[in-house]
């Protein structure tokens, strides 16, 4: 009798085991990769509404505007819709993804100081930049290549398609500025509305992209 019951126990064991062994080799497997482009550049970013809009002459090249005057220098990338507006932000020489890190690229500028990407809130985020040699590091920007004959689109934190151009439409003369903003979900007062876009980044070639 005692025998039997533990011959029983032992070819219990031996079918736990075997059914333990799919889940640990499940666990092993490599994860997805959320970002294949970390270095990329120098570009020309552009914002490309990917939905039907109240606007033309798209694709818009990615502007930085100034906050405020203090220093630091603080910038948020918009997008104008009228495309001889001057005095409607800056638009960088050309743009670098460095280490993850985005780079605004002012080729004018009389110092090297560098203008680099602050953090983005995971919700209704801006995309702001700040210009200063000790910056915070927030390595979360990304270049993504769904189709090898296009450009690459930018992403943050892995997505590419959670990015607006976002500004009250209902006032008159009717607004050209827009904001660029991560992830624009829930409610909006009213006359603010908000459009998909993509942000491609069209290389110029001055050096070998990767």
């Amino acid at each position: 009798m005692l025998s039997s019951l533990i011959s029983a126990a032992l070819l219990l064991l031996g079918a736990t085991q075997s059914l333990a062994a799919p889940q640990a080799s499940a666990t092993l497997s490599p994860s997805p990769t959320l970002c294949p482009i970390k270095d990329y550049g120098p570009f020309k970013l552009f914002v490309q509404p990917t939905g039907p809009t109240s606007t033309s002459d798209a694709p818009y090249p990615a502007r930085l505007i100034l906050n405020d005057k203090s220093l630091p220098a603080t910038w948020t990338m918009i997008a104008n819709t009228n495309s001889s507006c001057t005095g409607c932000g800056r638009i960088p020489s050309y743009w670098v993804l460095k280490g993850k890190q985005l780079h605004a690229v002012d080729s004018s500028a009389t110092t090297a100081v560098p203008t680099v990407n602050k953090d983005v809130a995971t919700s209704n985020g801006d995309l702001e930049f700040v210009t200063s040699n000790s910056a915070t590091a927030y390595p979360i920007y990304c270049g993504v290549k769904s189709n090898p004959s296009y450009p690459p689109l930018l992403s943050v934190r892995g997505s590419t398609a959670l990015f607006s151009m976002c500004a009250f439409t209902s006032v008159y003369p009717p607004a050209t500025q827009f904001t660029i903003i991560y992830n624009s979900g829930g409610i909006h007062p009213t006359g603010y509305k908000c459009f998909p876009v993509n942000l491609v980044m069209q290389s110029i070639g001055i050096i070998p992209t990767k």
